[in-house]
């Protein structure tokens, strides 16, 4: 894991989508981190119907992202990394996102899921991208959740402008208290598999 994700305009990966920078308050960033639950074996079990799946994905996360007013900073493998200029906005990408996901009619009838977190903070932006622990961070809520599910650290969690008055320290790590959001639609499908 690293502790860097591109930024729009850098050329770091090539596999990445580049958009235009986020506006507004430079210091305070709302990272959404999203990931396709069980790729490794939806790559084995599916074969080239796989790019489909991950084609489809990225597609109705990054509609998810710009008509929330985000921006797609990278997209690397089964990630969508974005950031936003209000947690709103990134909560209404993540609960519309799944929405779609769950619409999706995937190859083969699949249940493909992607599980999201949520963090704000105060990332280093560099020539390179947002580096520092509040992008690990985001990486982590994510990770912890299961597909379909959003997970907000206690950072997202915390009253409006906690962050921006220096309520929440840049060594607080993600509790066991994290919050989580489901979308209100159900799907049918069911899984059994995880990451």
């Amino acid at each position: 894991s690293t502790a860097s994700r591109s930024r729009p305009g850098s050329s770091s990966r090539a596999n990445s989508i580049k958009l235009a920078p986020m506006s507004g308050d430079a210091e305070t960033v709302t990272f959404l981190l999203c990931d396709i639950e069980g790729s490794t074996r939806l790559v084995h079990e599916t074969g080239t119907d796989y790019a489909a799946i991950l084609n489809g994905v990225r597609r109705i996360l990054r509609e998810a992202v710009l008509s929330n007013r985000g921006s797609v900073v990278d997209a690397y493998g089964d990630e969508v990394f974005a950031a936003f200029d209000s947690l709103d906005d990134a909560v209404g990408a993540a609960v519309e996102g799944q929405r779609a996901m769950i619409e999706e009619p995937w190859p083969g009838d699949r249940d493909v899921r992607v599980r999201m977190g949520i963090h704000i903070g105060q990332p280093l932006l560099t020539e390179d991208g947002y580096m520092g622990i509040d992008v690990h961070r985001a990486a982590r809520i994510g990770s912890a959740g299961h597909g379909g599910q959003i997970l907000l650290s206690s950072a997202a969690s915390a009253p409006s402008g906690a962050v921006a008055g220096g309520a929440l320290s840049s060594e607080e790590e993600p509790s066991s208290s994290e919050s989580s959001l489901q979308p209100a639609a159900t799907s049918s499908r069911t899984s059994s598999h995880h990451d």
